[in-house]
């Protein structure tokens, strides 16, 4: 009986160790470090080219104890797909009192901000780079997502146009478009590349301006040149917070994949 317990609660131990599959390491970012949380899917190594999704605010992603208002679950979903289907992805915490300055590109003039150009260097020539060769990740441009919500939102959907070479899909979720006129200045004047995609979701109880705002982004980049791939989604009843974002999910990571298959 003694055995028999050992052995299940070893069981027990080993399994909770691999059901997360998730590991903690750090990047140098200005004067200290930044965390960034990894979920590797268990065969990502026997692929040259790999999917990846760069997600922002990661303390949410993976984990109840360190999210801010419950996890989204993308270990969970990502790891009951297809091995074909399971991406990389590769979280980047926020800043805690720095969130706001890092997320925004331009300034807002009651909460400042406007400092998501700085941050995304660092994303992109930095964190993605020193990551990618410690843990033999071949980030290829053609099959690389970025996806965050809120302000993290507003910067995927920046990111994903000011690098289209290596962002070749956005997941926009309840992107924070209020925090400066600006941005939609910026996404009127910026060409958007061929063989994009940009998924922009939100739910009907969030604030009062967030479908609007995100109806007049749609129309904007609607009526650009077309030659990329735009979905909006609203949802019924759903509010700001990572239930909606952890049910939002999905739907973009398919269209992501679909897309990625056949572009």
């Amino acid at each position: 009986m003694i055995r028999i317990l050992i052995l299940l609660t070893t069981c027990m131990f080993s399994c909770a160790m691999l059901s997360q599959n998730v590991v903690i390491d750090s990047v140098k970012y200005n004067d200290s470090y930044r965390t960034v949380r990894l979920l590797l899917p268990e065969n990502y190594k026997l692929s040259a080219n790999h999917k990846v999704l760069v997600m922002l605010d990661a303390q949410n992603l993976f984990d109840e104890k360190t999210s801010y208002a419950g996890e989204w679950q993308v270990d969970e979903y990502v790891k009951n797909l297809p091995l074909e289907q399971q991406a990389i992805v590769i979280g980047v915490d926020h800043g805690n009192a720095l969130r706001m300055n890092e997320l925004t590109p331009y300034k807002n003039e009651k909460y400042g901000g406007g400092d998501a150009a700085h941050f995304m260097e660092w994303l992109v020539q930095e964190a993605l780079p020193q990551i990618s060769k410690k843990y033999g990740i071949n980030i290829v441009s053609g099959q690389t997502a970025i996806a965050g919500s809120s302000l993290g939102g507003l910067f995927a959907h920046y990111a994903a146009l000011s690098h289209p070479e290596l962002f070749r899909a956005a997941g926009v979720f309840s992107p924070s478009y209020w925090f400066s006129e600006e941005f939609y200045g910026f996404v009127q004047n910026q060409p958007i590349a061929a063989n994009q995609l940009f998924y922009l979701s939100a739910g009907t109880a969030e604030s009062e301006d967030m479908i609007p705002d995100m109806q007049r982004m749609y129309e904007l980049m609607r009526n650009k040149t077309k030659n990329y791939v735009l979905y909006k989604k609203e949802i019924k009843d759903a509010q700001h917070n990572e239930a909606q974002w952890r049910d939002a999910l999905p739907a973009f990571y398919q269209k992501w994949l679909e897309f990625v298959k056949y572009n």
